[in-house]
């Protein structure tokens, strides 16, 4: 038998073919590095705006605690203010949350920060998506909605439990679009109310 080597023509053909076999691989990897990165950012910008969500719900719980009178200092749409003891100093100090439209920033104001303005007070979202919606909705305890909103001093007496939606902004886009957003809602019956004090 006479032994034969490879052409120069079927090496080049095995090549060609080997190169195909690896620029697949190396487009199959990218692609699936590309969509473990993004499920992983979803991921943690959904933890993020769950974490911010449950703050503001174990706050809420707390409004009037350690407070005399009506706990809620403001009811409106896209703010609310009440006292509560929650800090290490005597007595009960005013909370705010609401929503700083020009860095999309949930904010919280404590104390001495609280104002009428959003621009001010602890960011909650700093390093998640911004937030391009928020909405709050009270109840008093038979479970009807109080409105028109911002509630007067009357219905803020009554409010027995909150609901706010917050939407965040997933694409950036800096407008609310519901397929594309992150939206997520938190209630707290507030605890004052339940114990009728």
């Amino acid at each position: 038998m006479r032994e034969r080597g490879l052409l120069l023509v079927e090496l080049l053909i095995a090549l060609g073919l080997l190169g195909i076999v690896v620029l697949c691989s190396g487009a199959t990897l990218v692609a699936v590095s590309r969509t473990w990165a993004t499920a992983r950012a979803f991921a943690e910008e959904q933890q993020h705006a769950r974490l911010v969500v449950e703050w503001m719900t174990r706050r809420l719980r707390l409004a009037g605690l350690g407070a005399a009178g009506s706990a809620f200092q403001e009811a409106a749409v896209e703010a609310v203010a009440f006292d509560a003891d929650l800090t290490s100093r005597p007595g009960p100090e005013r909370h705010r949350f609401c929503l700083d439209r020009d860095d999309g920033l949930m904010r919280e104001q404590i104390g001495d920060d609280v104002s009428t303005t959003c621009n001010r007070g602890g960011p909650l979202n700093g390093s998640g998506a911004p937030v391009v919606h928020l909405s709050f909705t009270y109840f008093d305890r038979m479970n009807h909605r109080l409105q028109p909103l911002p509630l007067g001093a009357g219905e803020r007496a009554q409010v027995a439990r909150v609901r706010f939606l917050l939407v965040f902004d997933r694409n950036r886009s800096g407008r609310y679009e519901p397929d594309q957003d992150l939206a997520l809602t938190g209630e707290a019956v507030i605890r004052k109310s339940v114990e009728g004090k």
